[in-house]
């Protein structure tokens, strides 16, 4: 456990960083591609990879480590430091509620957005990639 947690600050927060952008982002870009073209089937899945997802990220961001894959949601919502919309959303999915596929999307963006907020008061500092869209447009 102490080997896990040994490398520098600075080497979570770009690992942090890569999974926000290389998971999060484009799980973010799914579900607005599947409301565009009115794919509402898509989205339960999409909040359960993008709460699962987020929910390793902030074991990392807090240096945790979940006891078992199925508490994973339940011991995430016990860290101290939560983005705003990732409580509503992943109790959402602990509970299955996922059938009102327009909330599900509205809480999938609220989190979204808490996200921004919650990345800047960790200290990450994402890097403008290529296309200019991260990260002015990640609301």
């Amino acid at each position: 456990r102490n080997l896990v947690f040994a490398p520098p600050a600075a080497e979570f927060n770009q690992l942090l960083e890569e999974m926000i952008v290389g998971e999060l982002y484009e799980w973010i870009g799914k579900l607005r591609n599947a409301q565009q073209v009115g794919n509402a089937a898509a989205i339960p899945p999409l909040a359960v990879h993008f709460v699962e997802h987020l929910a390793q990220i902030l074991a990392i961001a807090h240096r945790h480590c979940y006891t078992t894959g199925s508490r994973t949601l339940a011991d995430s919502l016990t860290l101290a430091r939560r983005p705003a919309g990732y409580d509503a959303l992943c109790g959402t999915v602990m509970r299955g509620a996922l059938h009102d596929t327009e909330v599900v999307a509205a809480q999938i963006e609220a989190c979204w957005r808490g996200l921004a907020d919650w990345a800047q008061g960790e200290g990450l500092a994402f890097r403008e990639h290529g296309d200019g869209c991260w990260p002015s447009s990640w609301h």
